[in-house]
């Protein structure tokens, strides 16, 4: 059975009429194998971050990215991560690094340092990577 009819198959079973119809969402919801795993993991809601968040820019606009009322200054935004982070992978808190995506990150590395040249004006990139990576590049 391909992806497709797996898919296919599902969504007739929803009774939804799309695989956009919160329906079809709920249904997938409800035979996922791994729901169980959902309790695992900490899912803050919409309600408890966003507004503080708002707030914050509200009272200190930009200022907010190095002092934050609740702790947070989004010029270090990273090391409220980084433990978590390190235990996920199995590192020491000093062995982990919080980026930006990979696609990111290569272009701001094109962006500051690459120069082409008559002679020197191509770029090798391995063919399985991301899509957006051969974009940026």
């Amino acid at each position: 059975m391909t992806p497709q009819d797996t898919l296919n198959e599902s969504l007739a079973k929803s009774k939804a009429t799309s695989s956009l119809d919160s329906a079809f969402a709920a249904y997938m919801d409800d035979h996922d194998p791994l729901k169980a795993l959902r309790s695992e993991f900490v899912i803050p809601t919409r309600g408890e971050i966003a507004p503080e968040e708002l707030q914050v820019w509200g009272e200190g606009a930009v200022n907010s990215h190095f002092k934050h009322r609740f702790g947070r200054p989004w010029v270090r935004i990273e090391e409220t991560v980084q433990e978590q982070s390190a235990r996920v992978v199995g590192a020491k808190k000093d062995e982990v690094a919080i980026m930006n995506t990979l696609t990111s990150n290569l272009h701001t590395l094109l962006a500051a340092f690459y120069t082409p040249t008559a002679d020197r004006h191509k770029i090798l990139i391995e063919s399985k990577a991301f899509p957006s990576d051969h974009y940026a590049v």
